[in-house]
C-alpha cells in the first residue's frame, strides 16, 4: 500500500487545483454525518455499493496509515487515487492489485474482462483455473502498446547495472523504475520515447517536460484495454467499474465490526449519492477524453 500512498500523493501535489477540489469532495461525499472523518461503516458501504470484491475490515486497516479507526483526508486521498485509476482485484484471491502482476493476453486484447493475477496466484494455482494460457506482467503488457523501439529508447541502457531490456529509469533522477511510476500521455500515445518518472520527481516536479498530463502506469494500461474493448466492439464495464446505489436501510442501528453505528440521514445520503454520481461522470469523461484526443491537459 506505501507504493500506492505514494503515487497517491504525487498526484494531488502535482495535479491542478481541480484535481484538489475533485479530491475534496470525493471525501465530503463519503463523509455523510459531515464530522470530519470517515467511519468503518462509510467506507464498507461504499466499497460494497461500488461492487469491490476485497475484505472490507483488512482493507480499512491499511489505509488507515495511524490507526486511530477512522479515516482522514490524506488516508481517504489513497483511496480516491485507488478508485479514480480503477484498479481492480486478483482473480483468485480478491487481493487489491498492487505493484507488479500478470494479466492474460487472450481477454486484454478481446471485448472481455481482464483476467488478472497477483505475483502470488500466478506462481501458484491462479493460471491452471483459467482457459487461456498466455499471460504477461503488467509492464510487458503495456510496452506491447506503446512499441518496442520506443520502450528501448526510454530505458537509458547502460546507466545501470542491473538493467533489464525494456525496463525504463525515471527522466528526472536517473534511478530504475520498478513499481508504480508515471508516464507522460501524449508522449506515450505518440512516435516519440516515453517520458517517465518515479512518484517523488513527479510530485516534487523535479523534471521539465513540454507536456503535462501523466498517467501513472498502471491507470495507462486499464485505458489501454478500455480503448481498445470500445473500438472493437461495445464494451461492458464490469461490476467494479459501475457505481450501484440502494436506498439506505430503514433499521435505527448497524452493526459492523464490534461497534453500533447510526445510518446516515436519508436524504443526506441521497444528495451524497447524486453529487457522487456526478463526480464520476466528470472523472470518467476527463481521463476517456484527454487519451482520444491527446491534448495537453491535467486530470
Amino acid at each position: 500500500m506505501n507504493e500506492i500512498r505514494e503515487a497517491a500523493l504525487a498526484h494531488y501535489y502535482a495535479g491542478s487545483e481541480e484535481v484538489k477540489q475533485l479530491a475534496g469532495s470525493f471525501f465530503r461525499f463519503m463523509d455523510i454525518d459531515g464530522d470530519g472523518r470517515i467511519s468503518v461503516w462509510e467506507f464498507e458501504e461504499f466499497l460494497k455499493q461500488r461492487g469491490y470484491r476485497v475484505n472490507y475490515n483488512d482493507f480499512f486497516i491499511e489505509l488507515d496509515n495511524d490507526r486511530n479507526g477512522s479515516l482522514d483526508f490524506y488516508e481517504v486521498l489513497v483511496l480516491y487515487y485507488i478508485v479514480k485509476t480503477k484498479r481492480g482485484s486478483c482473480r483468485q484471491c480478491n487481493a487489491l492489485l498492487r505493484g507488479q502482476y500478470v494479466t492474460c493476453v487472450t481477454c486484454f486484447d478481446s471485448c472481455n474482462e481482464s483476467y488478472d493475477l497477483c505475483s502470488t496466484c500466478s506462481y501458484s494455482y491462479g493460471r491452471s483455473n483459467h482457459n487461456h494460457y498466455s499471460f504477461l506482467d503488467n509492464y510487458a503488457m503495456l510496452m506491447t502498446k506503446k512499441g518496442s523501439s520506443s520502450a528501448a529508447a526510454s530505458a537509458n541502457p547502460g546507466i545501470h547495472p542491473n538493467y533489464l531490456p525494456g525496463r525504463p529509469s525515471c527522466n528526472g533522477c536517473r534511478t530504475l523504475l520498478n513499481g508504480l511510476y508515471f508516464t507522460c500521455v501524449t508522449c506515450f500515445n505518440s512516435c516519440d520515447a516515453s517520458y517517465n518518472l518515479c512518484s517523488t520527481c513527479y510530485g516534487k516536479g523535479r523534471y521539465f517536460h513540454h507536456h503535462t498530463f501523466f498517467l501513472d502506469n498502471y491507470a495507462m494500461l486499464v485505458n489501454k484495454k478500455l480503448s481498445s474493448s470500445t473500438t472493437t466492439s461495445t464494451y461492458m464495464p464490469s461490476s467494479s467499474q459501475v457505481v450501484s446505489f440502494p436506498r439506505p436501510e430503514t433499521s435505527t442501528t448497524v452493526y459492523v465490526y464490534g461497534g453500533y453505528h447510526q445510518p446516515p440521514n436519508t436524504n443526506k445520503w441521497e444528495k451524497a449519492v447524486r453529487a457522487f454520481e456526478a463526480l464520476e461522470v466528470a472523472l470518467g469523461i476527463g481521463v476517456s477524453a484527454y487519451c482520444a484526443a491527446a491534448v495537453c491537459s491535467i486530470m
